[in-house]
């Protein structure tokens, strides 16, 4: 990359565990835990997609899911974007709702747990 984009984000979202010695000695992968892979921007988003759930799965505004979520309004409104633009949200005149991607995740989910 380059610009102030790509001098921004060097080295951000990079998962390094042991030091180089470690790694030489011959660790496997299969060695670190699950955790040692989070992707702490999806975990965050994930955590947006969550908020969208309510009680009855009303519509949310961003001060809800940032309160819901414990992040940021800036951060939630730009999740809250690119969830809409993925097909996971939808933004109607009364706040954010499930998109149709999820809606028809949940009815491919639930119709496999129900015929199993």
């Amino acid at each position: 990359m380059t610009g102030e984009a790509g001098k921004r984000g060097k080295g951000k979202g990079k998962v390094r565990t042991g030091s180089g010695s470690d790694r030489a000695q011959g660790s496997q992968r299969g060695d670190r835990a699950d955790k040692d892979y989070l992707i702490d921007a999806v975990a965050k988003a994930l955590k947006v997609f969550e908020a969208l759930e309510g009680r009855n799965f009303e519509p949310v505004n961003v001060a809800r899911v940032s309160q819901r979520t414990g992040f940021g309004r800036d951060f939630c409104f730009r999740a809250l974007k690119t969830l809409k633009v993925a097909g996971y949200a939808k933004e109607t005149l009364d706040g954010w709702i499930l998109g149709p991607k999820a809606e028809a995740l949940a009815r491919r989910v639930s119709g496999s747990l129900l015929s199993t």
